[in-house]
């Protein structure tokens, strides 16, 4: 899936560009809400901390089997994405073991993943005293962690990306236009859809005329 970069040129000729990519959006709710979690003292304020959490790990899954979901769909376009977290961890790790002699060490991904499930379908015999002790442990962050040091080290001997990184992006954009960075999150009006449609075409004829000249 390919990125997006919004254009938006206001009434006094000001530019924001904005990088649109999902994946590192979610990975930054991820840290936005565990940098809240972390400063509240679980004990003394524990509503306040497993509202946190829970922000934590369904933004944090979202972003993992996004992960997943991409590098699975570039190695095997044909593999079935509704498959098991644990089948694509094992093809990827499969991946792996083709070209480097070891892969990076067994993740068990299931109680975390066992986690967001009872909080996203939550059936009648799970017990709400064993889902909030597991949401005021701690746990959850340090399970967290380990599974993002291991997409880290895949995505070193795949040499496939996390995510987009909207700086790296925004960056041959920005030096056209001659500014500074700054993004913008904001809904788009109709004029301001316009306005972004015709700066991409701009654009666009742009590269076309430095693909002609040799410099892609």
């Amino acid at each position: 899936m390919g990125s997006t970069i919004q254009i938006i040129i206001a009434p006094d000729g000001s530019t924001t560009i904005h990088a649109a990519s999902i994946l590192n959006d979610l990975f930054e709710d991820y840290r936005y809400f565990r940098g809240e979690a972390e400063k509240i003292d679980r004990f003394r304020y524990p509503i306040q901390y497993k509202r946190m959490v829970r922000a934590s790990i369904a933004v944090f899954f979202n972003y993992f089997e996004g992960v997943l979901n991409r590098w699975v769909a570039k190695i095997d376009p044909e593999f079935d994405l509704d498959i098991s977290v644990g089948a694509k961890l094992g093809k990827v790790r499969g991946e792996i073991r083709k070209h480097n002699r070891r892969s990076p060490d067994y993740l068990d991904v299931q109680q975390s993943k066992n986690l967001r499930n009872k909080l996203a379908h939550l059936k009648l015999g799970d017990k709400d005293s064993e889902i909030i002790e597991e949401l005021l442990s701690g746990r959850f962050f340090r399970d967290a962690e380990h599974l993002i040091n291991w997409l880290r080290i895949a995505a070193h001997l795949l040499d496939f990306e996390l995510h987009n990184d909207p700086k790296k992006m925004m960056k041959p954009f920005v030096e056209a236009l001659g500014g500074s960075q700054r993004s913008s999150s904001s809904e788009l009006s109709e004029e301001d859809e316009e306005l972004v449609r015709l700066a991409e075409m701009t654009f666009l004829e742009l590269d076309a005329r430095e693909a002609a000249d040799g410099n892609p």
